[in-house]
Formats: structure tokens, C-alpha cells, sequence
């Protein structure tokens, strides 16, 4: 019962127990449906441009090997499987499944805007601290993780959003 407490707020008030074409496709359940289809293009282009861009030679890319972008994807996976098992449950309890999702468009967002900026292998480390190399794995490695976190939590909020409409119907 409290798992569903965002899902109400997507339609109006009725007393009917079944519910009309026009109070089923009314104007969050459109906006809802319209962004996880704008938040599924911009995925599934992040996650296909990604190893063409890390792969692509220098200055378009950053030159890594397959090795390392498999090795970072692998990174990437494992820790938002462990976040997904312990934490995400009980965030969207807190905050809300709507809340959730536009955290994941947001991040979403920032790890495209934040990707062209990684740095390249021959960049001087900032501040001095480090070496270049470390610098770009550990910018990558966030950047990833960011990703796969916000798709994660926003594919599984709304598909949650959407299995409890079904259930109301």
C-alpha cells in the first residue's frame, strides 16, 4: 500500500471504479509516458556512443583499449546492481517514484553534458595531484556510474509508476 503513493496523483479524483479513455491518457500520464521515451532515446545513445567515443583516437576520443571499456562498464554494473538491491527501494519509500525519475532524467542529463569534458591520457593531472592517467579512469568511472544509476533508478521508477496504474485499473 504505501509502495503506491505517488500513483494516485496521476488521476483526477473519480468515485467510478472503472476509468475513461480520457482519464486514463490525461495530461501526467502523456507528460510521463513522453519523457521515459525521451529518457530511453538519450540511454540508449549514451550507451551506444560511449565505446566510440572512449575507443576513437586522439583529440576526438580518449583512445582507450576495449579491455579498459569493458573493465569500466563492468565497474559501472556492479556497483548499480548493489545499489539497486539495497538502496533504491528504500529511496523511492522516501522521496517517491516521481521524484526518482527526475532524478534520473537529471543525471542522465549531466553525464552527457559531462562526458566531452573527461580528460585526455596526455592532460596534465589538476592540481597537480596524481597522474593524468588515474585522473581519467577515476572521471570515467563517475561518469559511468552516474549513468547507470540514473537509468537504472528512472527505468525502474516508472515502470513501477506504470504497473500501478495497471493495478488501479
Amino acid at each position: 500500500t504505501q509502495s503506491f503513493m505517488s500513483v494516485p496523483e496521476l488521476f483526477p479524483h473519480t468515485h467510478e471504479s472503472v476509468f475513461t479513455l480520457k482519464e486514463v491518457l490525461s495530461r501526467n500520464i502523456a507528460l510521463l509516458l513522453s519523457t521515459y521515451l525521451i529518457f530511453q532515446l538519450s540511454s540508449t545513445s549514451f550507451n551506444s556512443l560511449y565505446p566510440i567515443f572512449s575507443s576513437a583516437a586522439l583529440p576526438t576520443g580518449r583512445g582507450l583499449s576495449p579491455r579498459g571499456i569493458g573493465l569500466s562498464l563492468s565497474f559501472a554494473g556492479s556497483v548499480t546492481t548493489i545499489f539497486q538491491a539495497g538502496v533504491l527501494g528504500k529511496l523511492e519509500e522516501r522521496v517517491g517514484r516521481k521524484a526518482i525519475f527526475c532524478a534520473g532524467l537529471l543525471g542522465l542529463f549531466l553525464t552527457i553534458m559531462i562526458m566531452p569534458w573527461i580528460p585526455y591520457r596526455n592532460s596534465p593531472p589538476p592540481f597537480g595531484l596524481g597522474t593524468n592517467t588515474a585522473w581519467l579512469w577515476v572521471e570515467i568511472g563517475f561518469v559511468l556510474l552516474m549513468n547507470s544509476i540514473a537509468a537504472t533508478a528512472g527505468r525502474t521508477s516508472v515502470l513501477h509508476l506504470v504497473s500501478g496504474v495497471l493495478y488501479l485499473l
